[in-house]
């Protein structure tokens, strides 16, 4: 992502260089004239024909298969973050899903909010939690990837770049990921830096997800944007967090370092997540 947006997730790398049903016409107006009464107990509202009981059972059997992929593609959302492309690692994305799990348990169906996309995986794991205890998550990315997915450097993937633009697209493949899973009533995909987010954010969240833009300025700067609307018992969940500076960027470490000190208490620590409990609503 642009240095001033969330991103994907990543520590600073190294730089190498989306049938009409119609009714018969009557062609023979007298017969119309002679059938007014008729004709008018077979329209619908504001003179619209009525639609056939048959359209009806078509109806019914097309939203019942429906809700049945749904659940079906709501079973599978392992496989689908695990084909996804990101960069949680499976370890990562087991301990962020059990802890969402438990905070929502213990919080209710209240609203979790992550900052940084990317193509969807830590979404998936997220959002699957969500969905079983009743919670709903908000992900917000502006799509066009960090410093480091950008080319000539490290993580960059030319198959994510949008021939359109030439820049770094990945919403196309978040919303895949989310359709795949089922997801698509769970969550909802906001498309925009987190300086216009913040802007507007005035919900309180259960969870709060960082994993953006690791460049100083924007880590604390999404930090100090939306750690003030987690709740009390809420999760706080940073990624690539590295005490070493020869494992990552310090920007996470840092950010936890400030969590720390604004009432948050450290749970547990998985790789390079962190994650936090608010214990006072200061």
């Amino acid at each position: 992502m642009a240095a001033q947006v969330a991103g994907s997730g990543r520590s600073a790398a190294r730089a190498v260089p989306a049938r009409t049903v119609t009714s018969p016409a009557a062609t023979n107006t007298g017969a119309i004239n002679t059938a007014a009464p008729l004709l008018r107990m077979s329209m619908g509202f504001a003179g619209r024909p009525a639609v056939p009981a048959c359209h009806h059972d078509r109806m019914t059997v097309t939203v019942t298969a429906a809700r049945a992929l749904q659940g079906e593609r709501a079973d599978d959302w392992q496989r689908v973050a695990d084909a996804t492309k990101g960069f949680l690692p499976a370890d990562e994305g087991s301990a962020l899903r059990a802890a969402a799990l438990s905070t929502g348990l213990s919080t209710g169906s209240g609203t979790w909010l992550e900052i940084g996309t990317y193509c969807g995986k830590s979404t998936v794991h997220l959002g699957s939690a969500a969905r079983e205890v009743g919670a709903h998550l908000v992900t917000v990315d502006h799509h066009r990837g960090s410093e480091e997915n950008q080319p000539g450097w490290e993580w960059h993937d030319a198959a994510l770049v949008d021939q359109h633009t030439g820049r770094l697209e990945t919403l196309p493949s978040l919303r895949h990921a989310l359709w795949d899973a089922g997801l698509d009533q769970t969550v909802t995909v906001v498309v925009g830096s987190t300086q216009q987010v913040a802007g507007w954010w005035r919900t309180p969240v259960d969870l709060l997800f960082l994993d953006g833009n690791h460049t100083e300025a924007v880590a604390l700067h999404d930090y100090a944007a939306f750690a003030p609307h987690v709740v009390a018992g809420g999760l706080l969940a940073v990624h690539d967090v590295f005490p070493d500076p020869a494992d990552g960027g310090q920007a996470p470490w840092h950010v936890v370092q400030l969590a720390l000190g604004d009432g948050f208490a450290q749970e547990a620590v998985t790789g390079s997540l962190r994650l936090l409990r608010k214990e006072s609503t200061r």
